[in-house]
């Protein structure tokens, strides 16, 4: 992704967001397309087949109406992030040792620098005070983006770092509470973060459902950490599960890829069309956008220009209806299309492709990326409802089946699938705890086996106790 250099993202990351825009409130193609050729006529019927399935083609559909400034979480979170950075820079010495923010792993932490960072983070006013804004706008409809404030590729999105920043704070916090023994406190703080990530639901931009992820997978490590040191009240393990449910059921990139398709492509085709005839701009632009040299040949002085703009217009509709279709398909089926997608678009003449190619590898991608969170949410809510089983039983539970509302009615609101393979996770007891996990995206049991580092991703998706 691309980041400002005073560390703010921006809408523009490193694909190519050939998208339709919008400009009298109607979906609108680039001045010199030629709606007579083959293409516009394709273009247009892609554009109708919008309009019936009911999705957005204009910012009015496609951004909720703004809320009121004295009901906006976002006001309380540009307090809190106004507050992070004076203590950030009140404390420069002291920052460097915070769990998940610095720069040290906190078992090499000297002693008396622990003491002085739980001294801050746990008793400071000014730091109380900022956790205190973070846990009131958690808790509030949040928009941090008004309409005027999209515009197309150079959108700005300070608050996406601050609130990456915030979370690790809410991490860094609960492990020392859970350290000192304060367990609810912990999981409150976690429970908090989840909250966090779901203040960007309604934002239709991919790069938000990225640092969504984020988040989420930051908070995930951290509750798995402190749980390991002790139990939720009832309350609050009902509470992480109902908000991790809803994690679960967020359709992290849905909004993004309808916002793809509505906000950002206009100025990159005016851009384009800008520059024909001025090999060295072209050139320029052309690098600006990691275009391969085929590509860089098909933007040439000697280009039709508005004939390739209006080919591969035709073909990124074609490309991002079908991917969007493909949203809700089961994980194998979704991933055989979506493969079978992007070898068509590979074997396309470089005309029709030239441009679309820099966008959709990125694009292809994002559904995996949210069954990979999916499945590690998934056995959260299962780790949870264990934990509230033995609490109850006096034991781990002999199988999932006894986690099943229709068997023990409390435990979970329904029992999660691995969203892999759709069917349930794989739980076994294991000494005094157990392990619950997903097959991943290979689809093979190995016994268990976590990935690290790399190869994260290539093994199966585990939570352990």
């Amino acid at each position: 992704m691309k980041v400002i250099n005073n560390g703010r993202f921006r809408a523009a990351i490193p694909v190519f967001l050939l998208t339709l825009t919008v400009t009298g409130g109607l979906l609108f193609k680039p001045a010199g397309l030629r709606a007579d050729t083959a293409a516009g006529n394709e273009i247009e019927r892609e554009i109708q087949q919008i309009r019936e399935r009911g999705e957005p083609v204009t910012l009015a559909e496609l951004v909720p109406e703004e809320i009121p400034e004295s009901e906006n979480g976002a006001a309380v979170y540009r307090q809190a992030f106004q507050l992070f950075q004076e203590l950030k820079i009140k404390n420069p010495e002291r920052w460097k040792y915070i769990p998940y923010e610095g720069g040290l792993e906190w078992p090499q932490v000297p002693a008396p620098e622990k003491a002085a960072v739980r001294n801050l983070l746990l008793a400071h006013p000014d730091f109380l005070r900022f956790y205190q804004l973070l846990e009131k706008a958690a808790g509030m409809r949040c928009q941090f983006l008004r309409r005027s404030d999209y515009r197309g590729i150079d959108t700005e999105l300070p608050h996406l770092a601050s609130l990456r920043s915030c979370a690790r704070m809410l991490a860094a916090r609960a492990d020392l509470k859970a350290d000192a023994g304060d367990i609810e406190g912990a999981l409150r703080d976690c429970l908090t973060g989840f909250r966090m990530a779901g203040t960007l639901k309604e934002e239709p931009v991919i790069i938000s459902g990225l640092v969504r992820i984020a988040i989420d997978n930051n908070m995930l490590n951290c509750l798995e950490e402190v749980i390991q040191r002790g139990e939720a009240t009832p309350e609050t393990g009902r509470d992480l599960i109902l908000k991790i449910r809803e994690e679960r059921e967020a359709r992290l990139f849905y909004r993004g890829l309808l916002g793809e398709r509505v906000l950002f492509g206009l100025p990159i085709f005016r851009r384009l069309e800008e520059k024909a005839g001025q090999q060295a701009a072209l050139d320029q632009l052309a690098n600006a956008l990691g275009a391969t040299e085929p590509i860089k040949a098909a933007l040439g002085a000697d280009t039709d220009l508005a004939g390739l703009i209006s080919e591969n217009l035709a073909t990124y509709l074609q490309a991002m209806n079908q991917l969007i279709t493909f949203y809700d398909l089961p994980y194998r089926e979704r991933q055989a299309k979506t493969d079978a997608l992007r070898k068509e678009l590979l074997e396309l003449p470089d005309r029709k492709v030239a441009l679309v190619k820099l966008a959709m590898p990125a694009l292809l991608g994002l559904p995996l990326n949210e069954t990979r969170l999916d499945a590690r949410l998934g056995n959260a809510m299962i780790a949870l409802g264990c934990r509230r089983y033995r609490e109850k039983q006096g034991a781990w539970p002999e199988s999932l089946k006894e986690l099943s509302p229709e068997k023990a009615p409390g435990f979970l609101p329904e029992l999660p699938l691995d969203p892999f393979t759709g069917r349930e996770y794989v739980y076994r007891k294991r000494g005094k705890g157990f392990i619950v996990y997903s097959l991943g995206e290979n689809l093979k049991d190995e016994g268990g086996r976590r990935g690290e580092g790399a190869k994260r991703w290539d093994y199966d998706i585990v939570w352990q106790e």
